[in-house]
């Protein structure tokens, strides 16, 4: 018998509506780590090294994310309001 919640089926219009959440979420969240560590005085490259790694273990059992290439530019955006 199957259960209609095992399959749900998603409206195309919602999937393209909620498409870029994943990464605006992802980015927010890593400017806030950013933040956190700034706010702690750790310097930019220790900084940067550690979003890193953080992005590397959560995605280490799938292909790198997009976002993890913005790590960067973030921390520049952090950092140079300082």
């Amino acid at each position: 018998m199957p259960f209609d919640w095992m399959h749900t089926q998603v409206p195309a219009t919602f999937a393209r509506k909620i498409a870029g959440r994943f990464h605006e979420s992802a980015v927010a969240e890593l400017e806030q780590r950013a933040r956190l560590l700034h706010g702690l005085r750790y310097p930019k490259a220790e900084a940067a090294r550690k979003l890193q790694a953080r992005v590397a273990w959560e995605f280490e059992l799938s292909k790198p994310p997009a976002f993890a290439k913005e790590i960067p530019a973030i921390i520049d955006r952090v950092y140079g309001r300082a």
